[in-house]
């Protein structure tokens, strides 16, 4: 039969196990560490990737846009889930340093007011639903991208166009799409397109690469109007 003393030692030793496990699970379902465990496992492009840019040659700057294939990546701001994970400028940055040059943003509000602020996050526009587990501010990716795409210290491709795909979630909220505009011109202007491309006023598949060097694409959903 077990004595008081050994019960009380059972008992201690799960409560302590308990702890553990409830420790444990906390861990790795902490930002720090699901972010970092993201970078971590992206070492593997630097194994497998040799970067270069067929730009550098100008006979293929005379080819046009839709003539190549181009290296995207979705929501690049992502840890390890789509959903109901974290996000960080981090993994973007090590996106674009493995050579990405598409980027899917989704842009949601940061509130329900009209002085919010453009972030990026993961949910619907229809009731501003957001399924992360926190939001990256709209800036801190421009500037991150400001900083990296077209650094030939950070990036090997740093004379290829980007385009950015803006899916824009703010629930026609005029302010903030003019804060996204503002942030744009704030971090990208010398790398912005001229007037004459905007508006679907070219067919961009079509444009000549040389035109598009070191420059920025922007593509929107139909949110802008208005804006």
């Amino acid at each position: 039969n077990l004595n008081f003393s050994s019960f009380q030692f059972i008992s201690c030793n799960l409560t302590s196990f308990f702890l553990f496990i409830v420790f444990y699970v906390t861990f790795l379902y902490s930002e720090e560490y699901r972010v970092n465990k993201t970078i971590y496992d992206m070492r593997v492009y630097k194994d497998f990737l040799t970067l270069d840019s067929d730009l550098n040659l100008i006979e293929n700057q005379e080819l046009r846009l839709c003539d190549y294939y181009i290296a995207s990546s979705f929501r690049p701001y992502c840890g390890k889930n789509q959903m109901l994970d974290y996000l960080s400028i981090d993994v973007l940055e090590k996106v674009l340093e493995a050579g990405a040059r598409a980027l899917w943003l989704d842009i949601f509000n940061s509130d329900m007011t009209i002085h919010a602020e453009p972030v990026l996050s993961v949910g619907k526009n229809k009731g501003n639903w957001t399924y992360s587990l926190n939001f990256v501010k709209f800036e801190d990716a421009i500037k991150k991208i400001a900083e990296t795409a077209f650094n030939p210290g950070k990036v090997n491709n740093y004379n290829d166009p980007l385009i950015l795909v803006l899916n824009l979630n703010v629930q026609d909220n005029v302010f903030t799409i003019n804060k996204v505009k503002d942030i744009l011109i704030k971090h990208l202007r010398t790398k912005l397109l001229p007037p004459r491309y905007g508006y679907a006023n070219k067919n961009i598949g079509h444009i000549k690469m040389k035109e598009l060097m070191r420059k920025i694409i922007i593509i929107t959903n139909k949110m802008y109007k208005n804006s």
